[in-house]
């Protein structure tokens, strides 16, 4: 039920970003240049929290010297969801900054239209106790919402992803529970998958054209999908590291700063 409450809730900002496409457009404009740009210049200079202020003039960046501009539509947009001023992290990614804009958006729009909350199979009153009170946990960062103030605070968290958890899973099945199990394999399911499509090959010989047109659709949509999850898998390994090597540097950092004392 989770997941299907997920991918409704997917669909539906989907459908509200597709109508939308101009604000989203400009917004992710900004939380690109605010991750490859504006970031990194900071994060040299030490700093980790970034405080940015919504103003008629556009946006400024506690630290950065230029303000960046923003139309009318995307002044009202932050109008709307009460947001004058936002904290968050130096490290945040421009995709965590927009799903998160979008999950904020999508909430406010539920508002206007009348949303039954007795119903709730969205677990929408849940999201947004959390967005105010204890925080909202989503997109590897926690959320909160401080009305009073019109300030929007996004802290990272590291979030151990899908294929992360797939991987522990294989490991702790294996008697070896280590990288090893994936050696292991590796021989094991790359002659199984070339048996199949040498059968899959063979077959298409001797049945009739539409078959085999049908047989090759259906091998390529495997194929896309396989490839699909290795580079999922790749990404998730390599997101990992990254996440050690933070830990590490931070604690290099920290551990410098306590011998300078």
């Amino acid at each position: 039920m989770k997941k299907l409450n997920t991918i409704l809730w997917k669909a539906y900002l989907f459908i509200i970003k597709l109508k939308n496409r101009t604000i989203f457009n400009e917004l992710t404009h900004i939380a690109i240049t605010l991750e490859e740009e504006i970031f990194p210049k900071l994060q040299a200079k030490g700093v980790t929290e970034i405080i940015i202020d919504i103003t008629n003039e556009g946006i400024k960046i506690d630290g950065h010297n230029s303000i960046i501009p923003l139309s009318d539509e995307l002044q009202v947009f932050f109008k709307s969801l009460g947001i004058n001023h936002i904290k968050t992290d130096a490290i945040m990614e421009s995709n965590q900054l927009m799903d998160i804009f979008s999950d904020i958006y999508g909430l406010k729009n539920f508002f206007k239209k009348g949303y039954n909350y007795r119903l709730d199979p969205l677990r929408i009153n849940e999201k947004i106790r959390f967005l105010r009170e204890n925080g909202y946990k989503a997109y590897c960062a926690i959320s909160r919402f401080l009305t009073n103030e019109h300030t929007l605070i996004i802290k990272y968290e590291y979030c151990e992803l899908d294929f992360s958890k797939a991987t522990k899973r294989l490991k702790n099945k294996s008697k070896f529970r280590d990288h090893r199990v994936f050696f292991q394999n590796a021989s094991r399911y790359g002659i199984v998958c070339g048996i199949a499509f040498t059968i899959i090959g063979l077959i298409t010989l001797y049945v009739p054209v539409y078959i085999s047109v049908a047989i090759f659709i259906l091998t390529g949509v495997v194929i896309s999908i396989a490839v699909f999850l290795i580079f999922q898998t790749i990404g998730s390994l390599e997101y990992d590291k990254e996440h050690l090597m933070k830990e590490l540097k931070d604690s290099k950092n920290q551990d410098s700063s306590l011998r300078s004392e």
